[in-house]
C-alpha cells in the first residue's frame, strides 16, 4: 500500500521507514476493532507517542494529534473534536475557518510551514507554529469527508 504522506518522498529512507513502521502499527490496532471511537482514540495515541518517541528532533516537536469529525447532522458545514493527544482544543471548527476547515472544504491535505502566515488560522495552543490537516474521505464512491486528521507542531517546518 502506497503512503500518502505529505513530504515523504523514496529518496527520504528514514522518513519513510518511521511512516511505514507507524502504518503497520496502525493496522495492526484497527486489524479486528470496528468501534470508530476506540480507533480514532488509539490512532491519535500512536501517532502522538511514535513522533515523541522518534529519534528526530523535529517529531519531538509535535504538540498535538487528533482528529476533528464531520458533523452532517446539523446540516452546518462544521468538524467537531474527535479523540486527540494534546492539550485542549476547539470544541468545533467551521468548515471555512483555519487550516483544518481548509483540508474540509478543499478535500485535500494542508501543509503549513507558518501557521501564524495563514490567513484565518485558529490558535488553540500559542507554542504551535506549523499544521498538518489531511481531510478524512470515504471510500464508498460517495467522497463524502468523514473528518479531518490534524497534527500541530511546535516548530516552523
Amino acid at each position: 500500500m502506497p503512503l500518502l504522506v505529505p513530504g515523504l518522498s523514496s529518496n527520504d529512507s528514514p522518513k519513510a521507514e518511521f511512516y511505514e513502521e507507524v502504518v503497520a502499527q496502525a493496522a495492526a490496532l484497527l486489524q479486528d476493532e470496528r468501534n470508530w471511537v476506540t480507533n480514532l482514540a488509539n490512532v491519535s495515541a500512536l501517532l502522538y507517542h511514535s513522533f515523541h518517541e522518534s529519534p528526530d528532533p523535529k517529531h519531538k516537536a509535535v504538540n498535538w494529534v487528533g482528529f476533528y469529525l464531520a458533523n452532517d447532522k446539523s446540516g452546518a458545514e462544521t468538524l467537531t473534536l474527535g479523540p486527540f493527544q494534546g492539550k485542549i482544543a476547539c470544541n468545533s471548527i467551521d468548515f471555512n475557518r483555519g487550516v483544518c476547515g481548509a483540508a474540509a472544504t478543499q478535500k485535500s491535505a494542508q501543509l503549513v510551514p507558518n501557521v501564524h502566515a495563514f490567513d484565518g488560522h485558529i490558535t488553540c495552543d500559542p507554542n504551535s507554529q506549523s499544521e498538518l490537516a489531511i481531510p478524512l474521505i470515504s471510500k464508498d464512491g460517495t467522497s463524502k469527508l468523514l473528518g479531518v486528521l490534524d497534527v500541530d507542531c511546535a516548530e516552523k517546518e
